[in-house]
């Protein structure tokens, strides 16, 4: 699937377990994956360039944000996670996201259907 470029999840299972297990391992795989592995094989994803995710849940996976952006092949993609109850995510790593979305990277967090960061400012 290296030329897949929109990926939308909609996670509305009331399984946190089922929930955290999907979007962590994608986004642990997607803060990982080189452009091209060395056998000169295409990485995860590696032409991503949308990411959506709705989930009921809350998650804590907030510290992969800011090495998925790392990657050079990282930066055009849009990130937006939609999480229906509350957010919670630990200072250090929204330091990093909002400097992050203050260089422009395209970055959206929802609460309940409200923009975190405008609501947290």
């Amino acid at each position: 699937m290296p030329h897949l470029q929109i990926l939308e999840c909609q996670l509305l299972s009331k399984a946190l377990f089922t929930i955290l297990t999907i979007m962590m391992g994608l986004l642990k795989q997607l803060s990982s994956a080189p452009p091209i592995l060395p056998e000169g094989i295409p990485g995860f994803l590696s032409e991503l360039q949308s990411l959506v995710f709705y989930a009921e849940q809350t998650i804590s996976i907030w510290d992969c944000i800011p090495r998925i952006f790392s990657w050079p092949h990282r930066k055009l993609l849009t990130l937006k996670l939609e999480i229906r109850v509350y957010v919670d995510i630990y200072q250090e790593d929204l330091d990093k996201i909002s400097e992050l979305i203050d260089e422009g990277f395209a970055i959206s967090i929802f609460e309940s259907g409200q923009d975190y960061f405008e609501r947290n400012s």
